[in-house]
Parts: C-alpha cells; sequence; structure tokens
C-alpha cells in the first residue's frame, strides 16, 4: 500500500477501514512509499498506517520492506547491515510498534553481498524475505549455503514464481513442499 501521495490521511484511513470490515488482516507497506516522492516524503504511509493500527495492532500482519535512500547518506539506502538495523528502527517507530511480522528487502543491492544480509537475519533469528524480484540464481546460490550452516532452520522465505519455484522445491523437499 502507498499513501501520503496517491492519496490523503483520511482516503487512506476509509481504505484500511474498508479492508479490515471485509477481513484484511495482511498489511503490506515500505519505509520508501509513498510511491513517487522525494526524501522528504519517504515514510509517510508507514507513519499513517501507524496511526491507523493503534489499539487494534494485534489484529493484524504487518509487513514492511527496505532498501530504497531514505536520507542523504550513502549508508541510507541499500542492503547494508547499517542500513537494514537503522531502517528497522525507522519502521518500528513510524508504525507505532515494537514489532514488525514480516520484514522485506526490497532490491537486490550490487554493492551487497548476498551472505552479508544473511549473517545480519541469522544473528536475529528472524525471518529474511527476499522477493521474486531477486535474480533466479542470486536466490538459489543464497539458500544453498544458508541451509547447510543452519541444519535445517531456514530464515529466507522465497517469494518465487514458475521454474525457480520447482527448482528450489527438487533441492529443498523439507523447506518447499508439494502444493
Amino acid at each position: 500500500m502507498t499513501f501520503g501521495l496517491q492519496s490523503d490521511e483520511s482516503t487512506a484511513v476509509a481504505i484500511l477501514d474498508r479492508a479490515a470490515d471485509g477481513g484484511i488482516d495482511f498489511l503490506d507497506t515500505s519505509d520508501a512509499y509513498p510511491l513517487g516522492g522525494d526524501l522528504s516524503t519517504r515514510g509517510i504511509t508507514e507513519e499513517i498506517l501507524g496511526r491507523w493500527l493503534r489499539g487494534k495492532r494485534d489484529r493484524f500482519i504487518v509487513a514492511t520492506k527496505c532498501f530504497a535512500p531514505t536520507g542523504p547518506a550513502p549508508f541510507d539506502g541499500g542492503n547494508s547491515r547499517k542500513h537494514i538495523m537503522s531502517a528497522v528502527d525507522a519502521s518500528l517507530r513510524r508504525l507505532q510498534t515494537d514489532y514488525i511480522d514480516l520484514y522485506q528487502i526490497h532490491r537486490p543491492d550490487p554493492d551487497t553481498d548476498i551472505d552479508l544480509i544473511q549473517k545480519a537475519w541469522a544473528s536475529k533469528r528472524d525471518p529474511l524475505y527476499l522477493p521474486g524480484n531477486f535474480n533466479n540464481r542470486i536466490l538459489v546460490d543464497a539458500c544453498i549455503p544458508y541451509d547447510k550452516k543452519l541444519a535445517g532452520t531456514f530464515p529466507v522465505v522465497v517469494d518465487v514464481s514458475g521454474d525457480l519455484r520447482g527448482r528450489l522445491r527438487a533441492k529443498f523437499p523439507h523447506i518447499f513442499p508439494p502444493m
């Protein structure tokens, strides 16, 4: 969801209320939203969502993402450990919550090796979500060593489709069971 430029807060609240009344309980946003803005508007969607969630946070699964620059410094974007950790803290503050149910890496970062991202998450033991816009080879390479290091604990969740899903299912049947 991207609120703040595409819709004002009262419209966003009406949309969220209607979604909740219709049974929607999964809310997915990003620290980069609303789309189409600049650094000064980054995070507004999370702020709107955080205000709306007051008093009802436990009824929803909240997902957010990081990658896009959120400030002027070189480490204010990308997938470095420094950016991820500060982005998590900023999202928690904007969402007015003490936990995020699903934290996602929004885009691949050519300047940060996938192993460094994995290590950041392994230390937290939280799920690492790599969306389907990651290159298939990067995803497979990420899954193989990670599964071996953690002996069956697999905190990398991969949103994939088509051929890659079949290849991952063949390599990791205990993680990707047949549907």
